[in-house]
């Protein structure tokens, strides 16, 4: 408990410095961006799929806990998204992937990876990697099929799930489950403040989990300050990073 007071002393005396990223660019009205797609009034299908999904593991982790296999799932998937954009599903038929016919239009990377995940190279890939273990053959299977998203993220995500995150399902179903009761009971200022400790007590993946973790806790409350644990979150996971 002393390692975890002075660690939320130092995170709550932090300040991120000042950012001059944004500073100059050319802001829109939200008007003018709603009306380029169409007019949109609701949050698309896909996006509210991956919500759900992410609300489904966060759950599971909060009470039984997830496996390994969870673990390298949502990490692959969630992975397989950044700075990447949707391809036609026949590009990506093209490339591999057994899409069900009644797919058409545009599909999303992190979709693209579920689907993958399913299929017999996804479920080798996974059969090795919840016991720690790289398929060579899966992992370039993956990276054809995904090629159309660009980015080959896939030949260093993919090996580095399987050699780093099969052990690590119980430390990062606590991280959340921990955080998930001081939500639940309202104070989702000390929420936010255990994850941030957390994550000064970790590297990697684990205190990239827990910023993010912090940042959903801060994001209608302190905006800024969700933004500046998400940027923080980044960093910390250099795989991510490297994106």
């Amino acid at each position: 408990m002393a390692d975890i007071k002075r660690a939320l002393d130092l995170v709550s005396q932090y300040q991120d410095p000042p950012s001059k990223k944004m500073e100059g660019f050319d802001w829109r009205p939200l008007r003018d961006v709603q009306e380029e797609l169409g007019g949109m009034q609701e949050i698309p299908g896909h996006v509210e799929d991956f919500g759900a999904y992410m609300d489904e593991m966060a759950r599971k982790a909060a009470t039984s806990g997830l496996s390994p296999r969870d673990l390298i799932k949502a990490y692959a998937i969630t992975r397989s998204s950044i700075q990447r954009r949707s391809q036609t599903a026949d590009k990506v038929r093209a490339a591999g992937l057994d899409l069900h016919p009644s797919v058409t239009g545009g599909v999303r990377p992190e979709g693209a990876m579920a689907e993958w995940l399913k299929s017999q190279m996804g479920q080798r890939y996974l059969d090795a990697a919840e016991v720690g273990k790289v398929d060579p053959e899966a992992v370039a299977h993956a990276q054809k099929v995904m090629k159309p998203f660009g980015l080959n993220a896939e030949t260093q995500a993919l090996p580095w799930a399987a050699e780093n995150l099969a052990d690590k399902h119980k430390v990062v179903s606590d991280m959340v489950k921990r955080a998930a009761a001081l939500s639940a009971a309202g104070n989702k200022t000390e929420a936010a403040k255990l994850m941030e400790a957390v994550a000064a007590r970790r590297t990697g993946l684990q205190a990239a989990v827990a910023l993010t973790q912090a940042a959903g806790f801060c994001h209608r409350s302190d905006p800024e300050r969700a933004e500046a644990l998400l940027q923080r979150a980044l960093q910390a996971d250099p795989d991510c990073a490297s994106a």
